[in-house]
């Protein structure tokens, strides 16, 4: 059986350079539940794939929060199946 994902998009303020991008996903790989996480240097956004029944939108922006981001969402999608590669 496939497991069930879902993706939050956030727009991050306070994020300006590679440095930061990569700080951002060490912070958002170790939540639990989160299994892929894509920054976006250009835009200022990140993509945080998730496992719903081990997370929420709500505690993935907590997290980035308390690492000195704050956050935006722009989106969550509805959940869809998603091999992890």
């Amino acid at each position: 059986m496939t497991p069930q994902h879902a993706s939050l998009e956030l727009n991050i303020h306070g994020r300006d350079c590679s440095g930061c991008a990569r700080h951002l996903e060490s912070v958002a790989k170790r939540i639990a539940g989160v299994t892929k996480v894509t920054t976006l240097l250009n835009d200022r956004k990140v993509v945080v794939l998730y496992d719903p029944a081990k997370t929420a939108p709500a505690v993935i922006c907590e997290n980035i929060a308390a690492a000195g981001y704050d956050t935006i969402a722009e989106g969550v999608n509805a959940l869809q199946p998603f091999n992890h590669v």
